[in-house]
C-alpha cells in the first residue's frame, strides 16, 4: 500500500448536528517516529513505496507555498473524490471514500521549524441576495461541513528530540560543524538502538562523542550531549533535502459534492501551515482545493435503466419515447428514441428538448428557504422544414424509419446525414396522399453543455449538476414537446394545434463523473 499506517488512532472529537447533517472531526496529534527517517542521501524508500507508485503521487503534486529555501507542495493519491449515491441517508448506498497522499517539504538549505500541521477543512456558503430574513442584513450565511487537523511535527512534543516524524527522508549531504557531527552521530546511535563500536565512526565524531561521555550530569533542559533540548529551544534544525509525510481520512459519502452556484459554493481544501522560529522568518502557509464529485451508487442502475413513455392521445396519435438512462454528466450525450404511430391524419411539426434547473436554497437550520427562478434550457430542435438546431454542438439527428424520407436518402438518414423537404410540414411525412405511411422512428443524441461551455460569459445557457447538500439543492427535469395539428371539427379548412409535453426528473452530473475516471 503507498501510505503507511500511523500506529495508534487519532483522538477525536465528533460534533453531530442532526438536523443539519454536518459532521466536524477534528483531531490534533504527534506521529511517531518514521521508520525511514536518515541521514545518509541514499535513502531507500519506505515498506509499501514503490518507485511507480511514488511517480504516480509526484505527477498530482502542486506546489502551495515556497519561500527562503522551504518549497511546501501537496501529493495527492486520487486528486479527485467521487462520492456514491445521489440519497444520502441511504444506507445501502453508503459507502467511504480515502483522502490519501503526501506533504512534500523541500528545504534548499537548513531551516529552524516550530511546527508542520495540515488542515482539512470543508465549508458551505449561501448567498442572500436581498439578505437573510428575518433582518435582512445578512447576505452570505457560512456552515462547517468538516474540520480534520494532522499534526506532523511539533518541536514540543518528546518525539521530536530524534524525529522530524517524516515517512520518507532524502537529505543533501550537509556542511555541518564538529559539535553538531557529533551530537548528530550520538542522536542517531541513541534513536536507533544500536551498539555500533565506536571504532566504526569517523575519528573526529569519535574524539567528541568520547569527551560527550565525561559529564553525566545535565542542566535544565539540556541533552545528553550538553545541548539544550528541542523543547527547551522551541525549534528543531531541519537539514537540506526532502521530508515526506502521509496522511489519509476516510470521507464517508453523505458528505456533500463540491459545488459552485450563484446560490452559493461548498469547498473542500487541505490548508499546509509550516511554523518556523525567528522574528524575520515569516511562516508558510499553502492550500489545495479537494473537488468532491457525486455518482451514481455502484450496482446501480442510473446509466441504463432507461426512462419509458407510451401514450395515445386522442385517437390521433400513439407515441413511444425512450430515453436511455436517468443521469448523465456534463458534456455527455443523452440518447433519446421515438417512435409515431399516426392514427389519423395528424401533423407532428416539431420536436424540441428541454432542460429545466430548479434551484432551493435553506437558511438557519431549516427555517427559511426560498426558490429561485426556474431556469429553462432549450437542448435541441427539429422541425419538418429545417435543419436540427443544437444550443451546444455535438447533437445528432437519425431516421431509421418512415418520416417522409425519400427512398435514395435512407440509408444517409439512419447514420446521421439529415433529410430535408422544405416543402414539407410534418415530421411524419405525407400522410395525405400517401398509403404507405406507416410508423415514423427517430433517434437523438442530445449534446449537454460541457465544463469549457459552462466557463463562458454567458450564463442564460449555463447548467449546475444535481446537488444533495441539504442547504442547496439543485436538481432538473427533462421535458420533451411535441408541436402537433389536426384538423378542426368544425371546419375542415383548417387545422388546430396542439403541444404535448412529456417531464420527467433525471439526473444531471459533474463533467468528471464520467466512465474513464
Amino acid at each position: 500500500m503507498l501510505l503507511t499506517a500511523r500506529g495508534p488512532p487519532a483522538v477525536v472529537d465528533v460534533v453531530e448536528s442532526v438536523g443539519s447533517g454536518s459532521f466536524t472531526p477534528t483531531s490534533s496529534r504527534s506521529r511517531p517516529a518514521s521508520v525511514a527517517e536518515s541521514l545518509h542521501s541514499n535513502t531507500v524508500p519506505p515498506d509499501g513505496y514503490s518507485q511507480n507508485a511514488a511517480l504516480s503521487l509526484l505527477r498530482n503534486e502542486k506546489v502551495v507555498a515556497s519561500s527562503n529555501g522551504i518549497t511546501v507542495s501537496i501529493c495527492l493519491a486520487e486528486p479527485v473524490l467521487f462520492l456514491e449515491g445521489f440519497d444520502r441517508n441511504d444506507a445501502d448506498s453508503r459507502k467511504t471514500s480515502i483522502l490519501r497522499g503526501i506533504l512534500r517539504m523541500k528545504l534548499s538549505k537548513s531551516a529552524k521549524i516550530k511546527k508542520i500541521c495540515l488542515n482539512f477543512k470543508g465549508v458551505g456558503q449561501t448567498n442572500w441576495p436581498e439578505g437573510l430574513p428575518p433582518k435582512k442584513n445578512q447576505l452570505h450565511e457560512q456552515h462547517i461541513i468538516m474540520n480534520h487537523t494532522w499534526m506532523l511535527f511539533n518541536a514540543q512534543l518528546p518525539a521530536a528530540e530524534y524525529s522530524h516524524g517524516a515517512d520518507h527522508m532524502k537529505l543533501k549531504v550537509p556542511m555541518v560543524s564538529t559539535r553538531e557531527l557529533a551530537a548528530s552521530t550520538i542522536e542517531l546511535l541513541a534513536k536507533s538502538g544500536s551498539t555500533t563500536s565506536l571504532a566504526k565512526l569517523p575519528k573526529e565524531a569519535r574524539g567528541l562523542s568520547l569527551q560527550s561521555t565525561y559529564s553525566r550530569s545535565f542542566g535544565k533542559g539540556e541533552t545528553h550531549h550538553g545541548g539544550h533540548s528541542v523543547a527547551s529551544r522551541g525549534y528543531k534544525l531541519f537539514q537540506p533535502g526532502e521530508y515526506w509525510y502521509n496522511f489519509e481520512l476516510p470521507i464517508s459519502s453523505r458528505y456533500s459534492e463540491s459545488i459552485n452556484s450563484t446560490a452559493g459554493w461548498v469547498k473542500y481544501t487541505l490548508e499546509a501551515t509550516i511554523e518556523r522560529s525567528g522574528a524575520f522568518r515569516p511562516n508558510l502557509l499553502g492550500h489545495r482545493e479537494v473537488p468532491f464529485i457525486r455518482t451514481p451508487a455502484e450496482g446501480s442502475l442510473e446509466h441504463v435503466e432507461p426512462i419509458a413513455i407510451s401514450r395515445t392521445w386522442e385517437d390521433q396519435l400513439h407515441y413511444d419515447i425512450i430515453i436511455s438512462g436517468k443521469s448523465f454528466p456534463l458534456g455527455g450525450q443523452v440518447p433519446i428514441a421515438f417512435k409515431l404511430t399516426p392514427l389519423a391524419k395528424v401533423a407532428l411539426h416539431r420536436i424540441k428538448v428541454i432542460v429545466t434547473e430548479s434551484t432551493q436554497v435553506v437558511a438557519n437550520n431549516k427555517a427559511h428557504h426560498r426558490l429561485d427562478a426556474t431556469k429553462k434550457v432549450l437542448l435541441f430542435e427539429k422541425r419538418a422544414d429545417a435543419q436540427s438546431t443544437s444550443t451546444f454542438p455535438g447533437s445528432v439527428c437519425r431516421v431509421t424509419a418512415g418520416g417522409g424520407v425519400a427512398y435514395d436518402s435512407r440509408r444517409e438518414a439512419a447514420e446521421g446525414i439529415e433529410y430535408v423537404n422544405r416543402r414539407s410540414t410534418n415530421l411524419m411525412g405525407d400522410l395525405e396522399g400517401s398509403f404507405e405511411a406507416g410508423p415514423t422512428e427517430m433517434e437523438f443524441d442530445v449534446q449537454l453543455p460541457s465544463c469549457a461551455e459552462l466557463k463562458k460569459k454567458d450564463t442564460s445557457h449555463a447548467l449546475h449538476f444535481d446537488t444533495t447538500h441539504e442547504q442547496l439543492i439543485v436538481n432538473h427535469w427533462i421535458k420533451i414537446v411535441l408541436r402537433l395539428s389536426k384538423l378542426d371539427e368544425r371546419d375542415p379548412t383548417k387545422r388546430r394545434h396542439f403541444e404535448i409535453s412529456i417531464d420527467s426528473p433525471f439526473h444531471i452530473m459533474s463533467c468528471l463523473a464520467t466512465q474513464s475516471n
